[in-house]
């Protein structure tokens, strides 16, 4: 069952992206008459975007795929993925936690270099702040994401608001399904049929790999990943441990 926190969540990004549109139009003194498409819409109708929970990634290709995924080429995976289903991404977009700078500096830092590295690679990235809580049991402070499902399903639906008809949804979490669902009738309204695609995958022989992600997402329509696909986009590692044939980091020698 959906968490009542999730459905408020989304209910409220509807509402907040209606409210968007009515004040716009508000403001509008002496609209033209008949605008362009291009002007009504911040997407055309063949774009697709990729919306990427980064964590839930790790997880389906770690249990399913069994590749580390800070060993693979993450964007150029996501590509092939997509192009093998007749896809072309217009935008890549990850979504992850970040480590708090003064409670884990080190991990902070690996993680911002990770998200460099992938906006040099030409994705977008959103960070939001681990949220740090005690264990009842032990007593010990524990980091977990908070608000990510949240962040990525409000873009969701403020896509499909613009015009979004197609998306790529890369995520474990089932409250996701519960946007895609509202998405899916708010373009029927008006007339406009979105369609979101997850992962199913395929040609896994083992077991217990903890069924993370292996059957894509509910209202989705599921398409083929292969279990050897990530292997065709591990990267490349010096002696050093540096990784090869990356994009350089402005001011650096050697890139993240």
């Amino acid at each position: 069952m959906l968490s009542q926190r999730f459905t408020n969540a989304v209910r409220m990004s509807v509402i907040s992206i209606m409210e968007q549109g009515f004040t716009l139009a508000a403001k509008s003194q002496t609209p033209p008459v008949a605008p362009p498409v291009t002007d009504a819409c911040k997407f055309q109708s063949g774009d697709v975007v990729a919306y990427i929970d980064m964590q839930n990634l790790h997880h389906f290709l770690k249990e399913n795929c069994r590749v580390p995924a800070t060993q693979v080429h993450l964007p150029n995976l996501i590509h092939e993925f997509a192009a093998a289903n007749n896809f072309k991404l217009k935008e890549l977009r990850f979504y992850t936690g970040i480590h708090d700078a003064t409670r884990e500096p080190h991990k902070h830092e690996a993680m911002a270099k990770r998200i460099r590295w992938l906006e040099r690679n030409k994705c977008k990235v959103v960070a939001l702040p681990l949220s740090y809580y005690s264990d009842k049991g032990s007593g010990e402070i524990r980091a977990q994401e908070k608000g990510v499902d949240v962040r990525m399903s409000s873009e969701i639906l403020r896509d499909v608001n613009d015009g979004l008809q197609r998306a790529l949804v890369i995520s474990q979490d089932k409250d996701i399904s519960q946007a895609i669902k509202v998405a899916t009738e708010m373009a029927a309204v008006r007339n406009v049929n979105f369609r979101a695609y997850s992962p199913r995958l395929e040609g896994a022989t083992w077991e217990h790999n903890r069924l993370c992600g292996m059957h894509g997402i509910e209202f989705t329509t599921t398409i083929p990943f292969h279990v050897d696909l990530p292997r065709k986009h591990l990267r490349s590692f010096d002696d050093a441990g540096k990784a090869v044939g990356d994009p350089i980091e402005p001011g650096a020698t050697t890139s993240a």
